[in-house]
């Protein structure tokens, strides 16, 4: 599990790296240019990092599953080695998917409008922007997020459901909630990065509201890295005592 954490909290420095520079850039000097090669650059690592992402948490559900379902078996299921290999094939597919993904868009001819209604180069909005039949691209592009973004949220939904019952057959009441503060942490996790990506992506093109879009891109690219280290670091004792001594300290000087 902490290889998953340390290997999800570099994907994510790396994903909100990738437009939250340029958003702070249009925010406070109003710089909305962006190159085409540049705008091309950011979406295939926005989108290398973010499908990393949708496999890391996917791995880290399976991880829980072991953990609860089997753990006489977690240190022989849960290898060092087999946690290293599938971290590699998270990035190395995911990689391998967007250069495709890119290419596939950003060899359409766009020879009209070039303002992207966005604060950074999503594929969705540039697509929009083509001046060619983009039919084949949309179906590609969809059938990328279902095998790259719902394949793994169905990974964790399959997961859940099999600790859920696992759960349920601890005879004491201490145990069952032992059991689910183990996974609160990841669950919190998924709650917020594949529901504003799901909201985003996976609905019909007719019920597209770019003013949302930002919004909830803003979820899924800032606000869950920035609190993703606050949620895992709730369930280490010693940051809780650490809390515990900073409400002491403020009641007493109040």
């Amino acid at each position: 599990m902490y290889l998953f954490l340390r290997n999800l909290s570099v994907i994510e420095v790396l994903y909100s790296s990738v437009s939250l520079p340029k958003l702070l850039s249009i925010f406070f000097w109003e710089d909305k240019y962006i190159s085409f090669v540049g705008c091309a650059v950011q979406s295939y690592f926005f989108y290398t990092f973010g499908r990393s992402e949708c496999f890391i948490l996917a791995f880290m559900a399976y991880d829980r599953y072991v953990a609860i379902c089997i753990p006489l078996r977690y240190n022989i299921v849960m290898t060092r080695t087999l946690c290293v290999q599938m971290s590699a094939l998270a990035i190395t597919v995911s990689s391998l998917e967007s250069i495709g993904h890119v290419a596939s868009i950003f060899s359409l001819p766009y020879c009209g409008d070039n303002i992207i209604n966005h604060y950074f180069c999503d594929l969705l909005s540039v697509l929009s922007l083509a001046c060619a039949d983009t039919f084949w691209n949309e179906m590609f592009l969809w059938a990328c997020i279902t095998l790259f973004a719902v394949f793994p949220f169905l990974l964790i939904f399959t997961s859940y459901f099999r600790i859920l019952f696992s759960i349920l057959r601890i005879p004491s009441k201490t145990g069952r909630m032992k059991a689910f503060s183990t996974c609160s942490s990841h669950l919190t996790s998924v709650i917020l990065f594949f529901g504003s990506g799901i909201v985003t992506y996976l609905r019909p093109k007719s019920s597209l509201w770019p003013e949302r879009d930002k919004i909830l891109g803003l979820i899924y690219t800032v606000i869950t890295p920035m609190v993703n280290p606050i949620i895992y670091s709730l369930r280490n004792q010693e940051v809780k005592a650490a809390f515990g001594k900073l409400k002491i300290k403020f009641l007493l000087s109040s």
